[in-house]
């Protein structure tokens, strides 16, 4: 047989501390928080080092041609030229025999040291055909000479050359 249960008796004295308990399983992870405010701006950066030239870009179209210059100054004088020509004149030769001799050469030299700059010759056909001057040139310095053919027919006929002439300087 059990008696009947008392009262309770006063607390009694705050007993020592017990030892640590063991750790506790991890909890699940919350949920993401609302974003926090905008920083303040940072001070500037300091200044990077030059880099590398960079290759050259193709040439680019021609300009417009600029305005005319102004004019350049006077030249000096140049030197005096020759004389050149001087005495210009026109000889005539003697005329040959007029007969029925072939071929003729007639020749007229210039008077005075003058030169024989052309010439040439005319032919009067007397008699029946052709008669052709062959050649005209200069014999010398000084004396044109021609030379006349018959080509064909007969008769007399007669040659006479020309030159013209000039003092050359």
């Amino acid at each position: 047989m059990t008696g009947v249960t008392g009262s309770a008796g006063a607390t009694g004295a705050a007993g020592s501390n017990g030892a640590t308990g063991a750790t506790g399983v991890t909890g699940a992870a919350g949920s993401t928080g609302a974003a926090g405010a905008t920083g303040a701006t940072g001070s500037a950066g300091a200044t990077g080092a030059t880099g590398a030239a960079g290759p050259t870009g193709p040439a680019g179209p021609t300009g417009p041609a600029g305005p005319t210059g102004p004019a350049g100054a006077t030249g000096a004088t140049g030197a005096t030229g020759a004389a050149g020509l001087s005495g210009y004149n026109r000889v005539a030769g003697t005329t040959s025999a007029n007969d029925n001799t072939s071929p003729k050469t007639a020749t007229v030299a210039c008077s005075g040291g003058k030169k024989a700059l052309g010439g040439g010759g005319i032919v009067v056909n007397n008699g029946s055909g052709t008669v052709s001057i062959t050649s005209t040139y200069p014999s010398a310095d000084d004396t044109w000479s021609v030379t006349a053919d018959r080509q064909s027919g007969s008769g007399n006929w007669t040659l006479q050359a020309y030159a013209v002439c000039a003092t050359v300087s």
